[in-house]
């Protein structure tokens, strides 16, 4: 009937299925068992290319803090071919993340100087300190003995127990044997800001 035909032609004539004879990998991708970008021309299976994903396949904000593995992304990793380092400059973000991006800065400026000394006189049997102070706003990044004179005695009869930061200050204590005589000494800090 008119019908029947109709019906049967819309359904394709009877063809219940076609013949696939080749599916070619496109960019970034790849068939096995062939090479990268080849055909499959019976069977096998298509998967990403070796490197197949790169940054124009990424969309933005599409790899977030939790999809990067643990110590997976060195510091050289972090760097782009367009803004190299300089030798002891240091990698900062440029805003807030996660808008911020990541580019390399001069350190910042120190500014450094003397702090201001503190004399002790020792005598024999006895022990003492020596504090050397710096100005507000800086911190003490060093310090030590300056000067150190010996009357009446051997120096070999003092010992040093502290020459380091204390309590923000650069500190020098000896104990001076019994027949160590006088012991004079000066301490003194270096003293540091960032500008």
């Amino acid at each position: 009937t008119p019908a029947a035909v109709n019906s049967f032609l819309l359904a394709g004539c009877g063809v219940t299925g076609g013949t696939v004879t080749s599916v070619t990998a496109g960019s970034g991708l790849a068939v096995t068992p062939n090479a990268s970008g080849g055909s499959i021309t019976t069977s096998g299976t298509i998967g990403i290319a070796v490197g197949g994903v790169n940054s124009s396949r990424l969309a933005d904000g599409s790899v977030s803090q939790s999809k990067i593995l643990d110590g997976s992304v060195s510091q050289i990793k972090l760097n782009e071919a367009s803004q190299p380092s300089a030798a002891g400059q240091l990698l900062s973000t440029t805003g807030p993340n996660p808008g911020g991006q990541l580019t390399w800065v001069n350190p910042p400026a120190l500014s450094c100087t003397s702090g201001t000394a503190d004399s002790a006189t020792l005598t024999a049997g006895t022990q003492g300190c020596a504090n050397a102070t710096c100005a507000a706003g800086y911190s003490v990044t060093g310090g030590g003995i300056t000067s150190l004179s010996v009357a009446g005695g051997s120096l070999y009869e003092h010992a040093q127990y502290t020459n380091a930061v204390v309590g923000g200050n650069w500190r020098v204590c000896i104990i001076v044997g019994a027949s160590g005589g006088t012991l004079n000494f000066t301490v003194n800090a270096r003293c540091c800001k960032v500008d």
